[in-house]
């Protein structure tokens, strides 16, 4: 279909409010890396299948229909990197339950209709932040959900859910108080629910007919006190078999029609108290096949509920050794089952009696255990001579066969039927161990689709604004780490320089600007770490300083200008020390303020006027706070706070009123707020904010304006926000935000003018944003980004745009995955920045790093498709026009080269001739140009699509004879395109190609439209 690409520009401006964000360029690209996604055992609802499989964004919940483009996440539920690790699945009607951990809430109750929007969060079963429900057993019985779940007051109970937050409720106490009865093995049988549950009875079986008042005992198998653990509830028949443990016989088979007079012991397997150690029961019409063993390993044994009906079925394995296996599947009325051990498993069938227990395939030495599916039953099995396959059986020798997939995989793990196919992990040299499905045939066993197609990280850090530039360290292949600048534009960004040239890195650390250059430390051969210097050109970027001549590093680190002097630590001697340089060899420095071997541990470096605050080390006086006026004479500890070697500094510093502030031990107070005018005579204990011994350990110190913002423990209260106006009288406590004596947990104080930003978990928030001018009345939080104990702000992102009076950071709503934000103090003022990530309700996997220069906010980003890499976000109207290269289609022509796209001039606004190139494709054949608002990378026949679904097709156009084509995309001139962002690639028809449907694909093309 052709769609007219002015008028998608117009429908996606309309989406486009905010400013974009864009790649500015894939410094390390997707180098084709087999990452493995290792999808999970399927659950199916309603045709579906819904798994838990990993990615960028950490482990989460997928969905897929058996298509590549039906094949995608369905929700990043914990959003960033860590995942929400969803499992327990548990369909009850057209609800799909499981248990996921979100930060800030712990493992709790989720479900989903199988849609983003309809997946939820149920009820936090156990409101404090980031602790669990410790939910298990769940189970489907009368239309709602069952299970187990651990509360403070309640302990382990039965729960149930109707898929609501009011309608999820603990059904029954049975163990009064915080004591727990732990039901388990929760069983549907003749319209009621069994399971065993501990009360003043013991471990025993109980019953429940959905209410609480028709939940009772249902047998006390061991009277009194004692408990025979019922387990493996399994119905058969008219029969409820289970199995029970007494001290006369152990572990056995029982079984009960649900009376007292009708429950037995079947047989004793194992004679006398040792018991049979029976597992795995399993309902073959009224009888049951199970594991077992008496003497001769753990065998297939059946029963009909009678001794005489209790045989083993078949030695597998000779001897007292046994199988490992403990699963069946049923198909009709014949369970299949593993029997053996390796290197010689195979597969069983058996109609229940001896006879009828016979081989069917092997020898295997691996084998997983078979599932029901396609009218037989469908296992993994490894041959001699060949990896873990996929089989199929119908029950006979000659229907028991493999089916090799396409492409060719090994090592199947992780099966579950949904419909009429088999869903499976395997895995592929070239894409890692992902999603497959079969249909039963071997043409139909198939990749999906490559779930975790990494980008390569480009291991960006270090970004510090230099001028309207930002100086950045990046990996490539060919040069690992090294510095490079930006300009926001894909041609203003390069590497500056391969200091340590080849594949070694220099690692640039601790970057400053000073002097109109950028200092750092850096691995320079053959010098070793010493300090290096850039003016932002290659030719200016170099060694700075060789502070310990020869290869031995200095291993410069903390760097901090002061006027015309930099103050660093490093090593030159032995230990960690502090120097101090002018920008040449002759001007550089060391105090050797603690003689020997390990040094003064120089740290907390600050300066204030034009000397330098530091923390350090020696043995006379333990650690304590410092100064330096870059002379010898001039660096001297301030105070012996705590005299004597113990030590005495704990935190700090920040410069507020002309004063350098800070935590210290003194004797009698504990850890207190001081400070200090640089000056030994200056420098004392300020005020005793937390009476006695204890301390308050002052922490967070922050200057905002007129005010020092910081946070303390008081009288009362746990760890809360206080204020200073520098005088003792003025320094107070300002809000309790979790009150009584638990403490509030901050992050990221941010001065913004004369108010202070942070970012704060109280007993009814995740980490949120939060405002204080310093007032009870001023302290207030902005927005419940993510609403309840849920994480809507991510903990080290919070930053200040330059001089203006607004922050950034990455947080989630718990809509749309991580994502950038921007905030004015305001509820309303608090929106989202564009979007990023391949598809909505995902977001990125992990945003860092927030850097302002001039009008634009660089990060560095991973959005799933191209790994960890540098972003921009032009907050101006500014926005350069660019376009970019990405990923690679793996889909040559026939000729064997893969075609390449380009961009015809740049993508300015108002560019009616701008265009996209193809090349090298096959000659004098129809070529079609896609274009999509997101980038993908769908595996399709071992190819890969690099543009997501909702594609709009450019006209066809004719290769020429040395296989160039051209596809005209005149670019708009309204500025409401500006800054917005197009995926484009192509597809020629060409029968040689790699993909069987006679097309190669070109690599994938980024457009920025901009000035």
């Amino acid at each position: 279909m052709t769609h007219s690409i002015p008028r998608l520009l117009v429908a996606a401006a309309l989406l486009a409010a905010v400013p974009a964000q864009n790649l500015i360029r894939d410094i390390y690209p997707p180098p084709g890396s087999a990452a493995s996604s290792s999808p999970e055992t399927p659950v199916a609802m309603n045709g579906v299948a819904y798994f838990a499989a990993t990615d960028e964004f950490g482990t989460e919940l997928w969905r897929s229909d058996g298509t590549a483009a039906g094949t995608f996440l369905l929700k990043d539920i914990n959003p960033g990197q860590n995942g929400s690790s969803p499992a327990l699945f548990t369909v009850v009607g057209n609800t799909l339950f499981f248990v996921a951990r979100v930060d800030g809430l712990g493992r709790e109750l989720w479900a989903t209709d199988g849609t983003r929007q309809g997946t939820r969060l149920v009820r936090d079963l156990l409101p404090l932040p980031a602790t669990s429900s410790a939910i298990d057993s769940m189970v489907a019985f009368g239309g709602r959900l069952f299970f187990t779940a651990s509360s403070a007051t309640l302990g382990t109970e039965l729960w149930s859910s109707d898929g609501t937050t009011a309608g999820t409720q603990v059904f029954v106490d049975l163990a009064p108080g915080a004591s727990s009865s732990s039901p388990s093995s929760l069983t549907s049988w003749n319209g009621q629910l069994w399971f065993a549950a501990t009360s003043v009875a013991g471990q025993e079986l109980w019953r429940t007919d959905g209410t609480p008042g028709g939940t009772t005992l249902a047998l006390d198998i061991v009277a009194g006190a004692g408990s025979a653990a019922p387990d493996d509830l399994c119905v058969a028949g008219s029969q409820l078999f289970f199995t029970a443990s007494t001290a006369a016989a152990g572990r056995e088979l029982w079984c009960t029609n649900g009376t007292v007079a009708g429950t037995r012991q079947v047989a004793d397997i194992g004679a006398g108290s040792v018991g049979a150690d029976v597992r795995g029961l399993t309902a073959l019409g009224t009888q049951v096949v199970f594991w077992a063993t008496n003497g001769s390993g753990r065998e297939p044994w059946r029963s009909d509920g009678t001794p005489a009906g209790t045989v083993m079925l078949r030695d597998t394995v000779a001897g007292s050794s046994g199988t490992s296996q403990t699963t069946f599947a049923v198909a009709g009325n014949r369970a299949f089952f593993i029997g053996g051990a390796g290197p010689a498993f195979a597969l069983f069938v058996t109609d229940g009696s001896i006879a009828g227990t016979t081989p069917l395939a092997g020898p295997f030495g691996l084998a997983v255990p078979p599932i029901g599916a396609f009218g037989g039953v469908a296992f993994a099995a490894a041959a001699p001579g060949s990896g873990t396959q996929l089989w199929r059986s119908d029950g006979t020798v000659a229907g028991t066969f493999a089916l090799p997939s396409n492409p060719v995989a090994s090592g199947v793990t992780n099966l579950g039927a949904v419909g009429a196919r088999v869903f499976f992990q395997a895995n592929v040299g070239a894409v890692g161990s992902e999603l497959f499905v079969s249909d039963g045939s071997a043409a139909g066993t198939r990749l999906v689709t490559d779930l975790r197609t990494d980008g390569g990280d480009a291991g960006i850090g270090e970004m510090v604004a230099f001028g309207d530039r930002l100086f950045f360290r990046a990996w490539t292949p060919g040069a690992a780490s090294e510095p490079w600048i930006s300009d926001g534009t894909v041609g203003g960004t390069s590497q500056l320089l391969d200091l340590a040239a080849g594949t070694s890195s220099s690692s640039p650390v601790d970057a400053v600007v000073w002097r109109n250059e950028v200092w750092f430390g850096a691995g320079i051969p053959p010098l070793g770490v010493e300090l290096g210097r850039s003016n932002g050109t290659t030719a200016g970027t170099g060694i700075g300083v060789d502070v310990n001549p020869g290869a031995v590093s200095s291993g410069p680190r903390q760097l901090v200008p002061v006027g015309n002097r930099l103050f660093f630590t490093g090593a030159r001697n032995a230990g960690n020390e502090l120097f101090v340089t002018d920008g040449t060899s002759a001007g550089t420095f060391e105090f050797d303020l603690q003689p020997g071997g390990n040094g003064s541990s120089a740290a907390n470096l600050t300066a204030l006027g034009n000397r330098l605050l530091f923390s350090a080390f020696d043995s006379t006086r333990g650690t304590e706070a410092w100064v330096s006026d870059g002379t010898l004479a001039g660096t001297r500890v301030l105070a012996d706070l705590m005299p004597g070697p113990a030590r005495g500094f704990v935190g700090g510093f920040a410069v507020f009123g002309g004063f350098g502030w800070f935590a210290a031990e003194a004797p009698g107070v504990g850890a207190e707020l001081c400070r200090t005018d640089g000056t030994p005579a200056g420098t004392a204990l300020f005020a005793d904010l937390l009476a006695g011994s204890g301390g308050s350990t002052p922490a967070q110190l922050t200057a905002a304006g007129n005010r020092l913002f910081f946070t303390a423990i008081g009288a009362g209260v746990g760890r809360e926000l206080w204020v200073s106006d520098g005088t003792v009288a003025g320094t107070r406590l300002i809000v309790d935000l979790t009150p009584g004596g638990a403490a509030t947990t901050f992050h990221d104080l941010v001065a913004v003018n004369d108010r202070l930003y942070f970012v704060a978990e109280d007993a009814l928030h995740g980490s949120e944003l939060w405002v204080s001018d310093g007032t009870a009345n001023g302290t207030v939080l902005v927005r419940d980004l993510h609403p309840g104990l849920a994480h809507g702000v991510q903990a080290g992102s919070l930053t200040r745009l330059g001089a203006t009076s607004l922050v950034a950071f990455a947080g989630s709503d718990g809509v749309d995955g991580l994502q950038l934000w921007l905030s004015d103090g305001t509820a309303t003022g608090t929106s989202r920045l564009g979007r990023i990530g391949a598809a909505v309700g995902q977001g990125a996997a992990s945003i860092a790093d927030l850097t302002f220069v001039g009008d634009q906010l660089f990060f560095r980003a991973n959005d799933g498709i191209f790994g960890d890499e540098l972003w921009v976000i032009v907050l101006g109207a500014n926005q350069a026009a660019a376009a970019v290269g990405y990923g690679d289609s793996r889909c040559p022509g026939s000729n064997g080269i893969t075609a390449t796209i380009a961009a015809h001039g740049l993508p300015r606004l108002g560019n009616a001739g701008f265009a996209l190139d193809l090349a090298n494709a096959r000659p004098n054949t129809l070529a079609f140009a896609g274009v999509s608002l997101a980038p993908a990378a769908v595996s399709i026949g071992g190819c890969r699509l690099l543009i997501a679904p909702a594609i709009a097709g450019l006209p066809a156009v004719m290769t020429s004879a040395v296989g160039f084509a051209r596809s005209p995309l005149p670019v708009p001139a309204s500025p409401s395109y500006l800054g917005m962002q197009f995926f484009c690639q192509y597809a020629v028809i060409d029968q040689g190609a790699a993909l069987d449907q006679g097309l190669a694909l070109s690599g994938g093309l980024r457009l920025m439209l901009g000035q």
